[in-house]
């Protein structure tokens, strides 16, 4: 599984006769503390660790929409990107596995660092 930061184990279940696969984080990208998973077969936490990359990278691009709307106001989030539109120029941004990208691919930066993508999206389209 490609899950950048977490930890994926497979250890023995508590009090059963089984294996479970563990995935754990510490000091998600927009919060604090510890996130832990837990499933009895790896297919399933994969599952759990994609609806979780999903929930978190859209909560990410709506902080990073509401921060470029504060700073420039032709903003959009648009089938799950977000969309900047300024004069003869516009700017297309996803996030995925914790890091915000550019509609070209290019790295913009990790979704706990909303501000500092907003200023670089907002330099690149020559907005700031």
């Amino acid at each position: 599984m490609e899950f950048p930061d977490w930890r994926i184990e497979q250890r023995e279940a508590p009090r059963e006769e089984s294996l479970a696969w563990t995935a754990t984080r510490f000091v998600p990208p927009a919060g604090g503390g510890c996130t832990q998973m837990q499933a009895d077969d790896p297919g399933v936490l994969g599952e759990l660790l994609h609806e979780n990359d999903r929930l978190e990278c859209a909560r990410a691009l709506e902080e990073l929409a509401a921060e470029m709307r504060r700073r420039w106001s032709d903003v959009a989030i648009l089938d799950g990107a977000l969309v900047i539109k300024g004069p003869g120029r516009r700017g297309t941004a996803t996030a995925r596995r914790g890091v915000f990208r550019a509609a070209t691919g290019a790295e913009i930066g990790p979704i706990g660092d909303v501000t500092g993508a907003a200023e670089r999206i907002l330099h690149a389209l020559r907005l700031a």
